[in-house]
């Protein structure tokens, strides 16, 4: 550029790290300084640009946690979302095997803000899942704009089972050992039955309780072992609640087999 001439410049910035990694924060405020520099020529103070950037998708709770008491659908649950773009169209991934549905609704009172219903499987796989649904739609000018919601789901089993393991220890051979185990709900009130119990190598097992439903059951564990050394077995009890809802328990039965005096 000439001495005492004019150029239009254009200034563009990259706020796509301006949060940074891990932050929660919905807002984040950003500061870039332009400095002139002249060959041969005086300093110049320059310009200060600052402002600050919002996440364009923006869900509360921040993390979604859902305790799921028995492995089965519920009602679904319901997360605010705020987003600096129209929803009209809009994809929403998750796990097929953890999530079977996940709808966006538009709120009447605010043109930017949404509810999104999000439906757990049925059945679903006990234990802690980590996982998250992202949520893709595409600005007027034809960007691509996401946003990712953290899910925890704990998935509890619907009965409880105690002991989950039973250890004779050091027992003698042809004598015979009890345990007793006792199956309860997790829910008080949702009755089960149990309709099958499969033994393995020397244990045998009978339900104390019959073959009714009732919020709690005794399975009785008989094992009489007539070889020397470690036996590993297992019990395996299946429940059955009023809805035809199944859940099956593995105890691991264990025991070291010794001579006894004669």
């Amino acid at each position: 550029m000439p001495a005492g001439g004019e150029q239009l410049l254009t200034l563009t910035l990259d706020l796509s790290s301006a949060f940074g990694t891990g932050r929660q924060a919905d807002e984040a405020a950003f500061s870039v300084e332009l400095v002139p520099i002249v060959a041969n020529g005086p300093s110049y103070q320059g310009w200060k640009v600052h402002g600050t950037v919002r996440k364009p998708i923006v869900f509360m709770p921040q993390t979604l946690r859902i305790n799921n008491a028995d492995g089965h659908s519920e009602e679904p649950m319901i997360v605010s979302v705020r987003s600096q773009v129209p929803l009209n169209n809009y994809t929403a991934d998750a796990q097929k095997r953890l999530f079977s549905a996940i709808e966006i609704l538009p709120d009447n009172q605010s043109p930017n803000k949404y509810r999104m219903s999000v439906q757990v499987s049925d059945p679903l796989p006990i234990g802690e899942h980590y996982t998250e649904i992202v949520l893709t739609t595409r600005s007027p000018s034809g960007q691509t704009v996401a946003g990712q919601l953290p899910v925890i789901l704990t998935v509890s089993e619907p009965v409880l089972v105690s002991p989950k393991e039973v250890s004779f220890g050091a027992v003698g051979r042809d004598m015979p050992h009890h345990e007793t185990i006792l199956l309860r709900a997790l829910n008080g009130d949702r009755s089960f039955r149990v309709i099958k119990v499969l033994d393995t190598d020397s244990a045998r097992a009978t339900v104390s309780t019959g073959d009714g439903f009732a919020s709690s059951h005794s399975v009785i564990i008989e094992a009489v072992y007539n070889t020397l050394g470690n036996h590993a077995g297992s019990i395996e009890i299946v429940t059955e609640d009023a809805s035809n809802r199944q859940f099956r328990a593995t105890v691991p039965v264990r025991a070291y087999v010794v001579e006894t005096d004669q």
